[in-house]
C-alpha cells in the first residue's frame, strides 16, 4: 500500500478499527468506501450470502463480480473482449483451457490476448477484490465466526480456476495442472473427507512418487513435481501442519530481501518485541502466495517462500496473522525473524 493511501486513510477515515480494516485490502481508500457502502445497502442480503451454507460457488461469483468489477483497482491490464462473467463462471468450474480458447477466441492474437486477460484478471486482480469484499463485509456486518467453506475459499478458487476448496489445496502446494489438483481432491476426500488444510498437507506430504503415478494418474515429469513438494514439507511438518491446523501459539519466520531496493534503510529502527505488518501481494511476479512484510507503513522485505505458501492460503481465505518482531541482526547485513499468530 502506499504512502499516499495510508495518509488518506488516516484523514478520511475516523474509526480505528475501519482504518485497520481498510489498510489490510490494500485498496483505495475511496473503493473500500464504495464497497463498504454496497454491504450497507442491504445488509441482510450480503449477510445471507456470506453466511450461507447452501449458497452457491456460481450465486456467490455473480453477486461478487457484479461489485468489485466496478472498481478501479480491479480494472484489467490487458483487454479482452468477452462476457467476462460467463467467463470467470466456466473457469472455476474447470472448462479446460482449451475448450475456452475453442470458445472464446478465434485466431492466434485473441488466444494471446485470453491468456493476458486471464492471468491478470483471474489470477491477480479478483481474487485481490474478492478477499477484500469478504473482509470488509465481515466488519461491516460485525460477522466475527469463520465463514462456510466455499466462501472462505472462493478468491483462492478463481485465482488457480479450480471448483473446491480442497483443489486449491493442492494447486497451493505445486500441483501443476487443475486436472490433477481435482484428483488429489477427491483422492484426500476418501481417505480423509471434509478436513482442513493442515490435514490435507499432512496427507499430501506422506505421498509418495508412485502415489502420484499409479493413484493420481499424474505424469512423470508432474510425479517428480509433487515428490519434491511433498517432500520439502516434512523438515518442518509437525510444526507447520500443527500450528495452522490448530492455530496454538506462534510459529517462526524470516523476513527475507531486507537488503534490496532501500528497505534496509527503512528499517534500520526494528527492534525486537516489535509488530510488523502482513500483507499479501497478489501481483508478484515472481511468486504468487508473497506475502509482505511492513514495518511503519514501509515495505521491508516478504515471509520467507517456505512459510509463505502455507500461509497465503489462509490469508487469501480471511485468516489474519499478527507479527511481532523476535530477533533481529544487523551484521554482515540486516536481517529478522518475526513470530506469527493467529490474530483471533
Amino acid at each position: 500500500m502506499s504512502r499516499s493511501t495510508v495518509m488518506d486513510i488516516r484523514t478520511r477515515i475516523t474509526s480505528s478499527e475501519r482504518r485497520k480494516v481498510y489498510r489490510q485490502t490494500g485498496l483505495q481508500v475511496t473503493s473500500c468506501e464504495e464497497v463498504t457502502h454496497w454491504i450497507e445497502s442491504e445488509p441482510d442480503r450480503v449477510r445471507s450470502l456470506l453466511t450461507g451454507l447452501d449458497v452457491s460457488i456460481e450465486t456467490l461469483l455473480k453477486e461478487v463480480f457484479s461489485k468489485v468489477s466496478r472498481l478501479p483497482q480491479m480494472q484489467p491490464q490487458y483487454s479482452f473482449e468477452a462476457d467476462h462473467e460467463q467467463l470467470l463462471i466456466d473457469w472455476v468450474n474447470q472448462t479446460r483451457i482449451r475448450d475456452l480458447v475453442s470458445s472464446y477466441t478465434h485466431s492466434a492474437t485473441e488466444e494471446m490476448s485470453f491468456h493476458r486477460f486471464v492471468g491478470d484478471y483471474f489470477g491477480y486482480r479478483l481474487p485481490w477484490g474478492i478477499s477484500s469484499y469478504f473482509h470488509i463485509a465481515k466488519h461491516a456486518l460485525g460477522i466475527t465466526d469463520e465463514l462456510p467453506e466455499t466462501q472462505r475459499w472462493l478468491a483462492s478458487m478463481v485465482k488457480y480456476g479450480v471448483p473446491s476448496p480442497r483443489s486449491t489445496w493442492a494447486m497451493c502446494l505445486g500441483c501443476p495442472s487443475r486436472e490433477l489438483a481435482s484428483r488429489l481432491a477427491r483422492g484426500f476426500a476418501v481417505d480423509k473427507g471434509n478436513e482442513s488444510f493442515g490435514t490435507f498437507m499432512e496427507w499430501f506430504s506422506n505421498l509418495t512418487e508412485e502415489d502420484f503415478v499409479h493413484r493420481f494418474d499424474a505424469t512423470a515429469n508432474q510425479a517428480r513435481t509433487l515428490t519434491r513438494s511433498a517432500r520439502s514439507l516434512v523438515p518442518n511438518r509437525e510444526e507447520l501442519v500443527s500450528r495452522i491446523r490448530h492455530r496454538p501459539t506462534t510459529l517462526r519466520a524470516r523476513i527475507m530481501g531486507m537488503q534490496y531496493e532501500g528497505r534496509e534503510q527503512k528499517a534500520i529502527e526494528i527492534a525486537p518485541r516489535e509488530t510488523v505488518q502482513l500483507s499479501r501481494e497478489y501481483g508478484n511476479e515472481y511468486d504468487p502466495n508473497a506475502i509482505k512484510v511492513l514495518y511503519r507503513g514501509n515495505h521491508i522485505g516478504y515471509l520467507e517462500r517456505s512459510v509463505a505458501r502455507l500461509l497465503a492460503p489462509e490469508m487469501d481465505a480471511g485468516l489474519q496473522f499478527q507479527a511481532i518482531v523476535s530477533h533481529v541482526r544487523r551484521e554482515p547485513i540486516l536481517s529478522a525473524m518475526v513470530n506469527l499468530s493467529v490474530l483471533t
